[in-house]
């Protein structure tokens, strides 16, 4: 199982409605993530499913690199902010593809590493996290910023 998580890429301050989930991506976040889609591919990442957050600079983003794997993401309420690590067991377990992206939101992907391989990180926006899983173990494998 190869597990990528990659946090959504720079976003707006402040929406105009006022609300969080609402803020979109800046001209400075679409480029962010199309090179972070590019050097996916360069990297001969490989994608069975794209799973996102409802929030809409994470669906942004996760549009963005789904249009360059051409694999439409899905979204998922649960990996709104505040996840729980056992969503993600949940949703790897779901899944019978290997090769799965997750695209949410710090402080919860930080959160998430330190839980399934003990190893402190701070996902910078549109960074990559790479983590596989064999022998019943995560074990990090890398780490793109953008």
């Amino acid at each position: 199982m190869e597990l990528y998580l990659l946090r959504h890429a720079i976003a707006e301050e402040r929406s105009a409605s006022g609300a969080d989930a609402h803020r979109v991506l800046t001209a400075a976040g679409i480029t962010q993530a199309t090179r972070t889609a590019m050097a996916m591919q360069t990297l001969n990442v490989r994608l069975n499913t794209i799973a996102t957050s409802p929030f809409y600079r994470a669906r942004q983003t996760a549009d963005i690199i789904a249009h360059t794997f051409q694999l439409p993401p899905v979204v998922d309420d649960r990996l709104a902010p505040g996840l729980d690590v056992n969503v993600i067991t949940h949703i790897v377990q779901q899944v019978p593809d290997q090769h799965v992206l997750i695209v949410a939101h710090e402080p919860d992907l930080s959160w998430l590493v330190w839980s399934l391989v003990g190893q402190r990180v701070t996902v910078q926006r549109s960074g990559l996290i790479r983590l596989d899983y064999t022998a019943n173990q995560w074990k990090f494998v890398f780490e793109l910023d953008p």
